[in-house]
């Protein structure tokens, strides 16, 4: 007898949008938004294991276990290999294209089809559930990852960012880089990563995003139907350094083969602050209080760029993440020093006078048209879903969140933000 499912529905107003949710019997939480009319097919598996979960105690364990650094990524190109083939060429023989992707919080596996749905989605929790790790392919990948490695480090934008988070943590494992370094994975081993992959890769800790125009009821009998069993259960403890408020370094310089100095400037924020209750208005007003003072519509954009101090590689932004937070700016300059200058003047006028209704408005807007734009491309509405669930967040409570911020939110998070001492990098041609 075929499980009848509990599948909730709900309406997501701003977007016109239904949201369907239900869960597999292995314990697989499963976010779907059906597609009327769309002939392209999504699909993601989202894990919570990134490249900061580095210590942590798995359930039933008493001792903690410590990764090396880059385990997370490392575990994601393995996570393809098949016996004698690897999923990435059975999805391109099926004419489907696939990817993953490592982050510093999670992991995802995704694929984009038109036909061939449903062998599509079984191979994809075919190698997700039964991963074919041993020796002799860790081995193997450990060349493919010291090239990308190397392709990071060679280049002059990837390095001045990656110097300013350096700098900007202490202890913080953000500090190191997703990939790890060459030395870093040579400690890695089939033994670290299949305990990596039992301890997080869980149907606790995971979450399913379906966009297509398909019946939810099709796609969860479907899943039922494939008898998924993961090697583990559960959600480990994560264990986090202490870190200082204060940045561990205020400037770093560099010399690389670059065609113009770049800077990097940021504002080392806290996460908690960010990921609390009132995250989901903290987050937005502060993307909008930082486009209305930095961005390209600014008078501060259009004062620095007329006078040639700052050029189209210009660009304000911010990262939060359950580990960690920040603010930054960065680009091209013949003087980064006066661009820090002016960015502090900006920052101590805003923090004086605040912000105008129409730039927050403006800016408001802006940002609700790109996620109901992001609602047409099902690869975005995908990725979008599971990050929001990964992330504790409810998608309704997002766009509740937008509706509540005042401007007083916009002043009061940019004040917080940017009430703190910056760190430069700068990276010089040679």
């Amino acid at each position: 007898m075929s499980r009848k499912f509990e599948i909730i529905e709900r309406q997501i107003e701003p977007l016109g949008e239904t949201l369907y949710t239900f869960t597999v019997s292995c314990g697989l939480p499963v976010e779907m938004i059906r597609k009327r009319g769309f002939t392209k097919k999504f699909v993601s598996y989202s894990v919570d294991f990134g490249s900061d979960d580095i210590s942590f105690i798995r359930q039933g364990d008493i001792a903690k276990t410590v990764l090396p650094f880059g385990t997370a990524h490392f575990l994601e190109h393995k996570m393809f290999e098949q016996k004698n083939t690897d999923a990435m060429s059975l999805f391109s023989a099926m004419g489907v294209n696939s990817n993953a992707g490592t982050g510093h919080t999670n992991t995802t596996f995704y694929f984009t089809c038109t036909d061939n749905f449903e062998k599509s989605l079984k191979l994809l929790m075919k190698f997700i559930t039964n991963p074919y790790i041993n020796d002799e392919n860790v081995k193997k990948e450990r060349g493919i990852i010291a090239q990308e490695i190397k392709m990071y480090d060679d280049s002059p934008e990837c390095v001045c960012s990656f110097n300013m988070t350096h700098a900007m943590y202490k202890n913080n494992y953000a500090r190191y880089d997703i990939a790890g370094k060459a030395e870093d994975i040579e400690r890695i081993d089939a033994d670290i990563l299949l305990r990596a992959y039992e301890s997080f890769y869980t149907p606790e800790n995971s979450v399913l995003t379906v966009v297509a125009d398909l019946e939810p009821e099709y796609v969860a009998h479907l899943l039922e139907s494939m008898n998924l069993k993961f090697k583990g259960k559960g959600v480990p403890e994560r264990i986090f350094p202490k870190e200082p408020n204060a940045p561990d370094e205020e400037v770093v310089f560099g010399k690389m083969s670059a065609a113009k100095t770049l800077f990097s400037i940021g504002y080392k924020d806290d996460e908690k602050r960010l990921f609390a209750k009132q995250g989901l208005i903290r987050r937005p007003a502060l993307s909008f209080a930082i486009a209305s003072a930095f961005g390209e519509s600014s008078d501060f954009y259009s004062r620095l760029y007329g006078s040639g101090l700052i050029n189209k590689a210009f660009g304000p932004y911010n990262l939060s993440y359950r580990t960690h937070a920040y603010s930054a700016v960065e680009g091209e300059s013949d003087d980064p020093k006066k661009v820090l200058e002016e960015i502090q003047k900006e920052i101590g006028r805003r923090i004086a006078n605040g912000f105008e209704e129409d730039e927050i408005r403006r800016n408001k807007n802006d940002s609700l048209g790109s996620s109901v734009a992001v609602f047409n491309n099902p690869q975005a509405i995908g990725r979008f879903l599971g990050r929001l669930k990964l992330d504790g967040i409810d998608i309704f409570d997002f766009f509740d969140g937008y509706a509540k911020i005042s401007r007083e939110d916009v002043a009061e998070n940019f004040r917080i933000a940017f009430s703190v001492k910056p760190v430069l990098s700068v990276i010089e041609p040679l």
